[in-house]
């Protein structure tokens, strides 16, 4: 089995169901928003595409403030369905991009993030879990997604790793601007 890598080029930063309304019982939301955030934020440093779905937004409301502030016109897809690849305006957002790897931060591991995740692996696309990034409301729900997500193939990385191989090298050339980030968080 070979070890998938993220690459800048052909990444699309998923940002799946991370509303107020269930990060309030995710434990741990605080640094999960904050490594979303990051990711966020060196995604939109290096041009990468973001795509944002809200679960029943009407229900659940918007997407977390603490992104909200930070997103800068990313495609936002409004879902009822669990997985979002089973919706078809996701699906439309993603194949805008003309990308085939999917790096997802979310809520919640075992429903939402996998069920994406599992799908959009069948229809081809490169899959990645940042696993500092997701979240479960509860430690065995998190890694009974984490195990399910595994078992699918899907690449269980670190944000911060995703980062670095979305760089490659220190001569790239917003090295500077996103270790700047990196520092920072």
């Amino acid at each position: 089995m070979n070890c998938l890598l993220a690459d800048a080029d052909e990444s699309v930063l998923v940002l799946l169901d991370l509303q107020p309304a269930v990060l309030k019982a995710i434990p741990g939301s605080d640094a999960l928003v904050a490594r979303s955030a990051f990711l966020l934020r060196v995604a939109q440093e290096l041009g990468i595409p973001v795509v944002q779905s809200e679960q029943n937004p009407n229900g659940l409301g918007k997407t977390d403030e603490r992104l909200q502030s930070l997103l800068r016109g990313p495609a936002k897809v409004e879902k009822t369905t669990f997985s979002a690849a089973g919706c078809p305006a996701f699906v439309a957002a993603l194949e805008a991009t003309r990308r085939r790897q999917i790096v997802v931060t979310g809520i919640e591991t075992h429903i939402c993030v996998a069920q994406t995740l599992c799908e959009l692996a069948e229809k081809g696309y490169e899959t990645f879990a940042c696993v500092d990034a997701i979240g479960a409301r509860s430690p065995d729900r998190h890694a009974a997604g984490l195990d399910r997500l595994r078992g699918a193939g899907v690449a269980l990385s670190h944000s911060e790793s995703v980062v670095y191989e979305w760089l490659r090298e220190s001569t790239h050339p917003r090295f500077r601007d996103v270790l700047r980030i990196v520092k920072e968080t």
